[in-house]
């Protein structure tokens, strides 16, 4: 009967430690794909500073919009606009999914 009790619990310890590395296994996965999506982000707001999204944007108003997909599909948008307070002020939005940074002065 001892034996039996002390199976279970070994049992429900095995159960519950395989339960935990799961758990860490999905944390880590879930980590991983934020932390791409946020160096793409970065990567994007570097490559809008450094002026070499190339030509091909669609002008809506007085912002420059540009598109496009990530090597990994992840799609992404930036948008180019003049500060309304600042004339030789750019302010860059880059949107990726669940990623937004909004607001990215530079100056001209």
């Amino acid at each position: 009967m001892e034996v039996l009790v002390g199976v279970a619990l070994m049992g429900i310890c095995v159960a519950v430690l395989l339960g935990l590395v799961a758990d860490n296994l999905r944390l880590t996965r879930k980590l991983t794909e934020r932390n791409k999506t946020v160096f793409a982000a970065i990567n994007k707001t570097e490559e809008a500073f450094l002026g070499i999204l190339g030509d091909r944007f669609e002008r809506v108003g007085d912002e420059k919009v540009w598109r496009g997909k990530t090597s990994e599909g992840l799609p992404w948008k930036v948008v180019e606009r003049t500060s309304k307070e600042f004339e030789k002020v750019l302010v860059y939005d880059v949107t990726l999914p669940k990623i937004h940074l909004l607001g990215v002065h530079v100056q001209k």
